[in-house]
C-alpha cells in the first residue's frame, strides 16, 4: 500500500497532496490518503473548491481521504510500502511525528554548487520553461 499523508496548512499544498493521491492510484495501486495536523481543517469543508473536488474524486474512486488518529497513522505507516508526505511549503527537511516517534521524510533534492544551494526541482522547471538551448557543463 502507498500511504499519502497530507498535513500542510496551506490550501494549495493540501490540494496538491490530494491530487497526488488520486494520481498514484490510477495505475491500480492500493493508495490510502490521510489528512493530519493542520490539513484536518479542510476535511468536509467547502473552503477551497480544489480540495472539495479532490476529496469528492477520491470518494468516487472508492478510496476516500480520511482523518487518522495517531494510533491509526502509526499502524498505516508500519504497513505502507511507500510513504509520501505533503507538508507546508518551504520545509527542506520534512518530519512526520507519530507519538514519540519521528520519521524523517526526504524532501526535494538539494545540491551545492558554487557555494550556494541549488534546488533540483527549480532547475528542471527553468529548463522546461526556457525558450533556447540548454548547455550543461
Amino acid at each position: 500500500m502507498i500511504l499519502v499523508v497530507v498535513e500542510a496548512a496551506e490550501a494549495d499544498r493540501v490540494s496538491e497532496g490530494l491530487r497526488a493521491g488520486i494520481g498514484l492510484g490510477l495505475r491500480g495501486d492500493d493508495v490510502v490518503v490521510v489528512l493530519s495536523g493542520p490539513a484536518v481543517r479542510f476535511a468536509g469543508s467547502d473552503e477551497d473548491p480544489r480540495i472539495a473536488r479532490a476529496l469528492r474524486t477520491l470518494g468516487e474512486l472508492g478510496r476516500p481521504a480520511r482523518i487518522a488518529a495517531e494510533a491509526e497513522l502509526a499502524e498505516l505507516v508500519g504497513r505502507a510500502r511507500a510513504l509520501e508526505t505533503w507538508s507546508s511549503a518551504g520545509a527542506t527537511t520534512r518530519r512526520l511525528q507519530i507519538g514519540d516517534r519521528e520519521i524523517e521524510v526526504a524532501g526535494r533534492a538539494r545540491f551545492r554548487a558554487g557555494g550556494r544551494a541549488i534546488d533540483a526541482a527549480e532547475v528542471v522547471a527553468q529548463i522546461l520553461g526556457s525558450d533556447g538551448p540548454i548547455v550543461v557543463k
